[in-house]
């Protein structure tokens, strides 16, 4: 039985300006650490808020990079819990982040989102 989503892996073009991004929504860095894996070389950054972590993947060698799985079709959004939308969304706008689509309510959820520095689409929901 699945109980949750352990983490999510975005890859980024620059690690330091999206470990600051991720930062700003309230994450804390984790653990940074360099890996050679099946992709090739990356560094990456594992960051963490309450339960959610996020581990920030940069390619050293962009040509590797082509060629990784994490860019064929898949996954395109990270959707996070918050306990008060409205007051995150203030908080977000207020750090300077600009909201892709203000809150919107749904039939069981609200929900907001934004794009992270490479464009990632990023949402958070909230009971309706």
């Amino acid at each position: 039985m699945i109980t949750g989503i352990h983490h999510i892996v975005i890859s980024v073009s620059n690690l330091d300006e999206s470990i600051e991004f991720y930062r700003r929504l309230g994450f804390e860095v984790d653990k940074v650490d360099s890996k050679q894996g099946m992709a090739g070389f990356f560094d990456r950054a594992f960051m963490k808020s309450g339960k959610a972590l996020v581990e920030l993947v940069c390619f050293r060698n962009k040509r590797e990079k082509q060629d990784d799985t994490m860019l064929k079709p898949g996954g395109k959004i990270a959707s996070f819990e918050v306990d008060d939308l409205e007051a995150f969304c203030r908080e977000l706008k207020n750090k300077g982040i600009k909201l892709t689509l203000e809150p919107k309510e749904g039939t069981r959820w609200q929900y907001a989102q934004i794009r992270d520095n490479d464009g990632f689409l990023i949402e958070f929901m909230g009971s309706a």
